[in-house]
């Protein structure tokens, strides 16, 4: 090691922080009004920043009182039940909040406070968690488990140069992420718009969806596809042998590309005949936990031999050659008709929709030469979105091995 760097400390994490425990609210401090408090829960805790959407609300009257547990901007808070893994940085733009029981907050007491969140949070402490919280029903750690694990701990001034260039790479990773957040919203508002309007067009007709181009057709998905439903095997017939598309292929993605599909099942000869998969395939997720999540769309371009798909998904094969290939993953995405598609579900347990009910659903459809340039308008905006995941990939696996590097000592960082 060079001589110019100080000798890094082994110390306790309770030597250089507190772990401040959340507050246990009642039932009668909480409102279902419109508040401006909102409680900060462990199912608000999303990989580094804060999720409010749906936090319970503190009543005005209370909040005087809890002044201990008012988090600010800048503070590290952390599951500790549960998912241990959970943690959050406190940002100005989530507005005043409070801490919940079994949330943990660190406050630093002899240290650089964005330095002692990332050694929290880095593999080697985030591992001695698990240990000390493992052969529970459910994981649980307690401040003074956090306090008592030893850490190797540099200078203060290093502390900050560290925390410093960690920081600057979660600002890279942040900005890019928000583009890829306004390019999705992009893709979103493009492809509703272009898929009941249309490029251009000047004369306009009515029909049972209302003024469309004159020049498009109304019809039912039944006249489009021939519908069926997915294999059923036993657990273990799982894990190897032909490819299968399962629900999550459909879920994230208009497109299924046969490289990314990861899932195998053992098939017969039979199976391989009876739920196999073409080329222009188009697939509906059937069943899951809420409407929503029903009747996303997916088509397959270039399907590996003897591809079969999952129980969980419908397959429509295209019956007429009225759908361009690669924009059918698209189209049964758009708004008006995943309305339609959430009106054919029942639930009982599980929302679930089938192929008769998905067959009266009605589209608009464009010509074939105006799907195309559909297509290519929405690919363009999806490319620059896969260049910024990864992108984003890129970053964070960079931190990952700073992280490493810096947080054990293997690489020393100059102060001058």
């Amino acid at each position: 090691m060079n001589n110019k760097f100080k000798k890094m400390e082994k110390k306790k994490f309770g030597d250089i922080l507190k772990v401040i425990n959340g507050y246990a609210f009642k039932d009668s401090d909480l409102t279902k009004l419109n508040s401006k408090f909102p409680i900060v829960r462990m199912n608000n805790l999303k990989s580094g920043h804060l999720d409010l959407t749906n936090a319970l609300c503190l009543k005005t009257e209370i909040v005087n009182d809890l002044k201990k547990f008012k988090l600010q901007s800048g503070d590290f808070i952390f599951g500790m039940s549960g998912s241990l893994s959970n943690y959050a940085w406190v940002r100005e733009i989530d507005g005043v909040c409070y801490q919940n029981q079994r949330v943990g907050r660190l406050k630093s007491t002899n240290s650089d406070q964005k330095f002692i969140s990332y050694l929290f949070i880095s593999d080697q402490v985030q591992s001695e968690i698990l240990s000390y919280a493992a052969g529970a029903a459910q994981l649980n750690i307690s401040s003074k488990q956090i306090e008592e694990l030893v850490v190797l701990i540099p200078p203060i001034e290093e502390q900050k140069k560290i925390a410093s260039i960690l920081t600057s790479i979660d600002d890279v990773i942040e900005k890019n992420q928000s583009q890829i957040n306004k390019l999705q919203d992009l893709r979103t508002s493009v492809m509703n718009d272009l898929l009941t309007k249309g490029i251009g067009h000047k004369e306009f007709k009515d029909s049972e969806l209302g003024r469309i181009p004159k020049d498009w057709e109304v019809t039912k998905l039944s006249k489009l596809f021939e519908f069926k439903n997915g294999l059923n095997k036993e657990k273990d017939a799982f894990g190897d042998g032909n490819p299968i598309v399962n629900y999550m292929d459909v879920f994230l993605n208009p497109i299924i590309y046969s490289d990314k599909i990861y899932g195998k099942v053992s098939l017969s000869d039979k199976e391989v005949e009876r739920f196999n998969v073409i080329a222009g395939d188009v697939f509906f997720t059937r069943t899951s936990e809420t409407v929503e999540e029903i009747g996303m769309s997916s088509v397959i371009l270039q399907p590996e031999n003897k591809t079969t798909f999952s129980g969980f998904i419908l397959r429509g094969r295209p019956i007429t050659n009225s759908l361009y290939q690669n924009l059918s993953g698209y189209i049964f995405r758009s708004n008006y008709i995943r309305e339609q598609i959430k009106r054919t579900c029942s639930y009982t347990t599980r929302a679930l929709t089938n192929g008769s009910l998905l067959g009266e659903v009605i589209i608009m459809l464009p010509t074939l030469n105006e799907q195309k340039l559909i297509f290519e308008i929405l690919d363009n905006i999806d490319n620059l979105i896969l260049k910024k995941n990864n992108l984003v990939k890129k970053y964070i696996s960079l931190k990952k091995s700073l992280m490493q590097d810096l947080l054990t000592g293997k690489v020393r960082v100059s102060v001058n």
